[in-house]
């Protein structure tokens, strides 16, 4: 927040939430899947990038300042809204079928489901006399 009659912060803005850098993501798991969702409002979904391996999922990006669109002379008076370049690490619960994941960019929220991987069942076998 600017206070007046001191000098406004220049650069990059940082995204921080409990001491994580980039947006915010609630992680839920069902019977079924492992589901992340993640706010990053003024995002473009092809300016994101979502990787996947065995224990986690990454997601990179970047929010542009809308100032950018306005011209060089826009003054800012309130700026709380973070931009700039991310990236956020998410830990997997339980493993997932990476190959199935699913990723939907909608109204600045990116929902990402990952299917749970099938893991193998206990198999009981007759034991033939003779």
């Amino acid at each position: 927040m600017h206070v007046a009659g001191r000098p406004r912060p220049r650069g990059p803005w940082i995204w921080a939430w409990a001491g994580e850098t980039g947006p915010p993501v609630d992680l839920y798991e069902t019977a079924e899947a492992v589901v992340i969702r993640v706010a990053i409002p003024g995002a473009e979904g092809a300016a994101l990038t979502l990787t996947i391996d065995e224990e986690q999922v990454v997601l990179r990006g970047e929010t542009p300042p809308p100032g950018a669109r306005w011209g060089e002379r826009t003054v800012v008076h309130w700026q709380e809204i973070p931009y700039g370049k991310f990236e956020r690490r998410v830990p997997l619960p339980t493993p997932v079928q990476k190959d199935a994941a699913r990723a939907n960019f909608r109204n600045g929220i990116l929902e990402i489901s990952l299917p749970k991987r099938v893991t193998a069942q206990p198999r009981t076998v007759q034991i033939q006399l003779g």
